[in-house]
């Protein structure tokens, strides 16, 4: 008597332990179909018996530090009970990992219900479907990878908008302080303005930029975004803050570029055409130019960005 699986589930596996997911199979099957199945699949035959496991087979209860352990390295669990299923998906998210449920059936709906993303498979029971958050309409759980890459692209693009606005929003604050606290700089407010939703349609083609997915697993870390927002926003802000200097405390543009000379006004600020088009020009091509570092994980010019975002660049 065999039972096979799917002839796409263990290229799924494969594809799946590739991308960083530890997959696990809970069973009522018994323990050696159990163990046969995931040879089959290529996840391993590391499997126990779950009601054995936790309670030492009735002789004495086994340290919980040992079972968290014991399941964490596990490859899959042999006649388990719906009970069974849900205390798995709850020690595993108490020792901290996100964890996702696939189940067809009544028995897999408690879960379905406890897990961080409960996937129903096309032909489930209306009960597993209920519990689940996801639905499945088509055979077979290959869509799963499709959904992990898909979701890590759409990660990848809120953590490049998360840097880039706050990096911009920094480099806007502090570059044109420093310019009105040392040089008494007087930039039209309406030219930020102009800055500021030209900056907004370059954040608007992100949604629809290509990025590459991340090869391991996801998570926030607001604090490396954080760090890197304020590390790109002060550089651009003391390059503006240097591009000024030498505009106004040299003769470089003047002897190289042959542009007027800038002059102070009586008050002792500056306040000069061709200075306001310099300032907005470097000021905006940077903060344009600052999304192409963001959006990679590398240089740049290794991941290829869309037609749209740069045409919203040029």
């Amino acid at each position: 008597i065999l039972d096979p699986p799917r002839d796409d589930t263990a290229e799924t596996i494969k594809r799946a332990l590739e991308l960083g997911v530890r997959v696990k199979m809970i069973t009522g099957d018994q323990l050696e179909i159990a163990k046969e199945t995931g040879r089959r699949l290529g996840m391993g035959d590391t499997m126990y018996v779950y009601e054995d496991l936790i309670n030492d087979k009735g002789d004495s209860s086994k340290d919980e530090d040992e079972i968290d352990k014991t399941i964490l390295d596990a490859d899959g669990f042999a006649s388990v009970f719906p009970e069974h299923k849900f205390e798995i998906v709850k020690r595993l998210q108490d020792m901290g990992h996100m964890v996702a449920m696939t189940g067809d059936g009544v028995n897999d709906a408690p879960a379905l219900s406890r897990a961080n993303v409960g996937v129903a498979v096309s032909d489930a029971s209306d009960a597993a479907r209920s519990a689940a958050a996801i639905v499945l309409t088509e055979p077979g759980l290959s869509v799963i990878i499709d959904a992990i890459l898909g979701s890590r692209q759409i990660f990848a693009r809120m953590t490049s908008y998360a840097i880039y606005t706050c990096s911009v929003t920094i480099r806007i604050i502090v570059g044109f302080a420093l310019l009105i606290f040392i040089y008494r700089y007087d930039f039209p407010p309406f030219m930020i303005l102009i800055m500021a939703i030209l900056n907004d349609g370059t954040i608007m083609t992100i949604s629809k930029d290509r990025v590459e997915p991340s090869p391991t697993p996801n998570e926030w870390r607001l604090k490396q975004v954080f760090i890197s927002a304020i590390v790109y926003g002060l550089y651009l802000s003391a390059s503006t803050v240097v591009f000024f200097a030498i505009a106004v405390d040299t003769s470089f543009f003047q002897d190289h570029f042959g542009v007027e000379s800038i002059e102070q006004t009586p008050d002792g600020g500056y306040s000069h055409q061709h200075l306001h088009a310099m300032i907005y020009l470097q000021v905006s091509s940077i903060s344009q130019g600052l999304i192409f570092i963001t959006r990679s994980r590398g240089f740049c010019f290794t991941e290829r960005p869309t037609i749209l975002l740069i045409a919203a660049f040029v």
